[in-house]
């Protein structure tokens, strides 16, 4: 079997349906090539969309004999590779509503939706409740904290100096979960009259970020904001190359926006990340 003729039959494959030969013969050239393994992920990550679908969307009344009359009726079109393409993700409901405008763009497919939510729990649970530093190095100097973060971790952490605005670095976490999404967490107290948290997350891959609204562009970097609210809790996100960060806390969401925007954002790695507050 080909590569060529492996991408023909990986939406089959990510359906369930392939035969047990091909299969076993699809399996040893997925181990064989990471890029074939990713575009097997993607097909998957498509099934997925098409079934959060098709729960929330009810079909109309005689769409789905419409869709299967035309698809019988190009069985023997010159593309038979898009008809193979409906007939796997097919439950004739998943069908249907890919035919009237649920498809997904190639962006909607592969990027993992993460809701607030996420990134708010963790942001109680860890930032102020229990203070949790679960992940051993020094507090005592942001630099050194990235540092220590840059060797360990295999993406581009976030470690904000926010001395400057009266923040101490409080602790650092890798609790972030949001199905196979996976970050950490960094987190920052203000010791005055009203106790103040502020976490940062780096994520490991890019998300969007449900119910959100756009925001201003960043200043600094051009960054897209994503602005979402979980009760009193305020997440603003943006995305760096192919990983997305997020700042969290309780307080308005232009100031937590502006807060991101001062942020000075590293766009490559390497050199070490350079992230500071402006004057550093």
């Amino acid at each position: 079997m080909t590569i060529d003729e492996a991408r023909e039959i990986l939406p089959v494959f990510a359906d369930g349906e392939l035969d047990a030969q091909r299969a076993a013969a699809l399996e040893t050239l997925l181990a064989q090539s990471p890029s074939l393994r990713e575009e097997l992920e993607r097909w998957r990550q498509l099934r997925r969309c098409v079934g959060r679908v098709v729960e929330s969307h009810p079909l109309p009344a005689g769409l789905e004999p419409a869709v299967r009359a035309q698809l019988a009726g190009a069985a023997h079109a010159r593309r038979p590779r898009t008809i193979r393409l409906f007939a796997t993700l097919t439950a004739a409901a998943a069908v249907a509503a890919l035919a009237v405008t649920f498809w997904p763009t190639p962006t909607q497919a592969t990027t993992p939706l993460v809701s607030a939510d996420d990134f708010a729990n963790v942001y109680l649970r860890c930032g102020v409740a229990t203070r949790h530093h679960g992940i051993d190095v020094p507090l005592a100097s942001p630099r050194a904290a990235r540092r220590a973060l840059d060797d360990r971790e295999p993406f581009p952490v976030l470690v904000p100096d926010l001395t400057s605005l009266g923040y101490k670095l409080d602790g650092v976490c890798g609790c972030f979960h949001a199905g196979k999404v996976h970050g950490i967490h960094v987190f920052y107290r203000h010791d005055g009259p009203t106790p103040t948290v502020i976490s940062f997350f780096s994520v490991d891959q890019r998300v969007c970020l449900a119910n959100s609204k756009a925001g201003p562009r960043c200043a600094q970097n051009n960054a897209s904001y994503e602005l979402a609210e979980c009760r009193t809790i305020v997440v603003c996100k943006w995305d760096e190359q192919a990983n997305s960060y997020a700042v969290c806390s309780e307080m308005p969401a232009d100031q937590l926006r502006q807060l991101a925007d001062d942020v000075q954002v590293a766009l490559a790695r390497p050199p070490m990340l350079a992230f500071a507050t402006p004057g550093d």
